[in-house]
């Protein structure tokens, strides 16, 4: 994340962090946004759950195809919750194949 924000931040740091992260966050992008699947662990620690929230509404409101799929047992790995892996993958190959021509 340093390395995409230009600011080297640690955990003593991380306060002071939130304007380099947000120009990296997606929802900065949303007036150039694509169709879209947010996956995201409801119980993680890193990147709050309402990032994935807010990111969905902002989406919404500019009618910008998309899918959030929540992982109520999951932190930020994702590893908890096995039906919303196999829901998550299912949507990203259905984008892939209809936006990017794959098969």
């Amino acid at each position: 994340m340093s390395r995409m924000c230009g600011y080297n931040f640690t955990m003593e740091n991380f306060e002071d962090a939130g304007p380099y992260l947000a120009e990296i966050s997606p929802i900065t992008y949303i007036d150039s946004a694509v169709p879209t699947v947010i996956a995201h662990g409801m119980k993680d620690n890193i990147v709050p759950y309402e990032n994935a929230t807010a990111l969905d509404r902002a989406l919404t409101e500019k009618n910008i195809r998309h899918e959030l799929v929540p992982y109520p047992n999951s932190g930020h790995e994702l590893k908890d919750d096995p039906e919303e892996n196999n829901r998550a993958y299912l949507l990203l190959h259905e984008y892939a194949r209809v936006y990017l021509g794959a098969k």
